[in-house]
């Protein structure tokens, strides 16, 4: 069995809170530390959901803003609480007239993560010489207000009857660049996005088929050599549209690379009088 992340962001919600009890200044970076823990489990938590859609080497990533990043690349809705109730439709189609209210999934966001994360790890160092000099940086009231409303929403989102609810419906294909199977979810009324490989960034255009099937398009350009005497012609990942990239003719032997130019057009403006 994997880690209980949400039961180690309780164990550590617990410890901030014994230490925002205590009387010293200097028990907040505790503090500090152990919601920053907890806001990392619930990120984590979050991504367990997401196995199948996320490689081994993303969810390796350590930082909740950039995972959860990851997952709102996925799904726009990963970082958005929802309700759930269920009810027993009198015709099919038509939402059901009595609703049973299960619960809602109070899931911490990017925003939350953004306005946190960042400001109480900036106390877990020692004050630089300018915080110093300037009396910033130590802990204090400021970091006890920022501890206290952390706990407020961690604690919120604890206290959810239903976690990590996921209804998806999703299409896969495997990467015809790095082999990498991709795994996109498609949201209602969707009929054309585009979707990139985790691993190597290959971009798919995806559209809707009349059998409400899902097709696959790699997202390539087609390049010429810019060779005149060449009629030497690849297709280019949008990817590889970039400063610098090159490839070599294989009619000619060349060498081709992208690079920015600026073109002169004489404008006949008239003569001064």
């Amino acid at each position: 069995m994997g880690t209980e992340y949400r039961n180690d962001a309780k164990a550590a919600l617990h410890r901030a809170r014994k230490a925002l009890a205590a009387s010293e200044n200097y028990q907040l970076r505790y503090a500090a530390l152990e919601l920053r823990m907890a806001l990392e489990c619930l990120v984590y938590e979050r991504a367990k959901s997401y196995r199948n859609e996320l490689s081994n080497k993303k969810l390796s990533t350590w930082q909740p803003r950039q995972l959860l990043g990851i997952l709102l690349e996925i799904n726009p809705h990963a970082d958005k609480s929802s309700s759930i109730s269920f009810g027993l439709e009198d015709e099919q189609g038509v939402p059901a007239k009595e609703m049973t209210y299960l619960g809602t999934d109070r899931v911490i966001s990017l925003k939350e993560i953004k306005e946190y994360y960042d400001r109480l790890g900036s106390y877990l160092h020692a004050q630089t010489i300018e915080q110093a000099a300037q009396g910033k940086g130590s802990p204090g009231e400021k970091l006890r207000k920022s501890c206290e409303d952390l706990s407020i929403i961690i604690e919120s989102s604890l206290s959810s009857k239903v976690w990590n609810a996921d209804f998806k419906i999703t299409t896969s294909l495997d990467c015809e660049d790095c082999g990498t199977k991709i795994v996109r979810r498609v949201q209602t009324g969707q009929d054309r996005f585009e979707a990139n490989c985790i691993e190597c960034s290959a971009s798919y255009i995806i559209n809707r088929t009349t059998e409400n099937k899902f097709n696959w398009q790699a997202n390539n350009i087609e390049v010429a050599c810019a060779n005149p005497e060449s009629e030497e012609k690849i297709f280019v990942w949008r990817r590889d549209v970039a400063l610098n990239k090159c490839w070599k003719c294989e009619s000619c032997g060349g060498e081709n690379a992208f690079v920015i130019g600026v073109q002169f057009t004489v404008k006949n403006v008239g003569l001064p009088k």
